[in-house]
C-alpha cells in the first residue's frame, strides 16, 4: 500500500514538472518571438538580422513544444522534442563564439542554463518513458479456404508451406458447408512506420503471409503455383497468352 502511494506520489510530480516544463517552453517561446533583440543581448549576442530571425524560429518551436506538453503532460515525446530543442539551442551559442561581438560572460551563463534545463528535460523524459504502459502487440488473422480435406491439409502442409510457419500461428478447422479446410494464420503486425517500410521494400509480414496462404492454396488444390500474364511480363502489355502467335 506504502509502495503504491509512493508511486503515485512519485507519477505526480513528474506530470507537475513535466507541465512546469509546457509553460516554461510556451513563456520562452512568446518572449523570443515578441523580444528576440532583448534576449539575445540579455545572453550576450549580437542581435543582428540573422540572430533575430533565428530566435524567432526557436520561440515557434518553444511555442510548439509547450503546446505540445500541457496537452498531454505524461506523453515522453513532446518532452523528448524539449531534448532535441536543447541541443540545437547549445549548438546554436557555441556558434556565437566565433563572433568578436560576443559577450563571453554572459553567453557562458546561457550555455549553463540551457544545459541545467536540458538535464531536467532528458530526466523527466526518461521518467516519462518508464512509466508508459507497456504495448499490447496487434494481432490480424489471415484465412484461406483449401478445397480439400483436413488431414490431407495437414499432412501436405508441411511439404508445400515453406517458411509460412514463421509468420505466425497457423491452425486448421473444417470450413462450413463441406467446402474443405480453412487455414488461419495469427500474425503480429509491426507498427506503422515499420509496416510503410516494409510495403516499400516488399518484406511485410502481412503481404508476405497472404501471398504465401495463396501459393499454399494452389499448391495442394492444383499441384502448381499459376502464374497470371500480367506476373510474367514486365512493364505495360496487352493482354493475351505469353507463346507466340501459330503455336
Amino acid at each position: 500500500m506504502d509502495s503504491l502511494r509512493t508511486r503515485e506520489e512519485s507519477d505526480g510530480q513528474v506530470g507537475t514538472i513535466s507541465k512546469g516544463l509546457g509553460l516554461f517552453s510556451l513563456g520562452l517561446g512568446l518572449a523570443e518571438m515578441a523580444a528576440p533583440r532583448v534576449l539575445a543581448k540579455a545572453i550576450g549576442i549580437e542581435p543582428d538580422v540573422r540572430t533575430r530571425l533565428t530566435m524567432r524560429l526557436f520561440g515557434a518551436r518553444g511555442i510548439a513544444s509547450g503546446l505540445g506538453i500541457l496537452a498531454k503532460p505524461r506523453r515522453p515525446i513532446p518532452v523528448w522534442s524539449r531534448v532535441v530543442g536543447d541541443a540545437i539551442d547549445l549548438a546554436f551559442l557555441a556558434w556565437a563564439f566565433k563572433s568578436k561581438r560576443t559577450h563571453t560572460e554572459r553567453l557562458v551563463g546561457a550555455m549553463v542554463a540551457v544545459l541545467g534545463v536540458t538535464v531536467l528535460d532528458a530526466v523527466t523524459g526518461a521518467k516519462l518513458q518508464k512509466d508508459q504502459p507497456p504495448k499490447v502487440p496487434q494481432k490480424k488473422v489471415l484465412a484461406v479456404t483449401i478445397n480439400r480435406p483436413l488431414q490431407e491439409v495437414s499432412q501436405r502442409w508441411r511439404e508445400v508451406a515453406g517458411d509460412i510457419a514463421e509468420k505466425g500461428n497457423v491452425t486448421f478447422s473444417t470450413a462450413p458447408g463441406g467446402r474443405g479446410t480453412e487455414v488461419r494464420v495469427e500474425i503480429t503486425m509491426p507498427s506503422r512506420i515499420k509496416k510503410a517500410v516494409g510495403r516499400v521494400l516488399h518484406n511485410d509480414v502481412e503481404q508476405l503471409a497472404d501471398g504465401d496462404l495463396r501459393k499454399v492454396k494452389q499448391l495442394i488444390e492444383l499441384g502448381e503455383i499459376i502464374h497470371s500474364d500480367a506476373s510474367i511480363h514486365r512493364g505495360l502489355h496487352a493482354a493475351q497468352p505469353s507463346g507466340k502467335k501459330g503455336a
